[in-house]
């Protein structure tokens, strides 16, 4: 294994990084959010469900305050992992995810997709199950006087 001393030196300098970032031929913003978005509709699912909690305004700061770092440590690690095992030209190129993800994936390129398609249906599972739950609480808490028909009985779950 190299030792973090060679590792750093291959790293590339911060005037790289700033022409990479000052490119417009680079990726963009909106490109950057669609990569870090999924994991936050995880956070969101969290707090969706924060009326089952039994101190809610001791549990959802914290619960949301470390779920944001946990994901950006994970996407961070993952960056340097990445980073480690893959040249840079691999992964600038358009066919980085079709070309390098199955050389590493395990056992088989196949989990990967299953991962994909797994991800997604959790995901709109999460948004199926949280937007009664956030309907009826803004219901229940009169924010908007006409959604008061949405509002379940004390003790109850949604219904509609």
């Amino acid at each position: 294994l190299p030792d973090v001393a060679s590792l750093l030196a291959k790293m590339p300098s911060y005037d790289v990084l700033r022409s990479i970032m000052k490119n417009p031929n680079s990726y963009g913003y909106m490109y950057m959010i669609g990569i870090f978005s999924p994991s936050v509709t995880g956070i969101m699912a969290g707090s969706n469900r924060s009326g089952d909690l039994k101190n809610p305004s001791f549990s959802i700061p914290r619960g949301t305050l470390a779920a944001i770092f946990f994901t950006t440590a994970v996407y961070v690690t993952q960056t340097i992992l990445w980073g480690c095992v893959t040249q840079r030209e691999a992964l600038v190129s358009p066919q980085a995810i079709s070309t390098i993800v199955p050389s590493v994936a395990w056992p088989l390129p196949a989990v990967v997709a299953a991962g994909i398609v797994t991800s997604s249906i959790g995901a709109g599972l999460q948004t199926l199950v949280g937007a009664p739950r956030l309907l009826a609480a803004i219901a229940s808490d009169n924010v908007i006087p006409f959604l008061k028909v949405f509002a379940p009985k004390p003790g109850k779950e949604p219904r509609l």
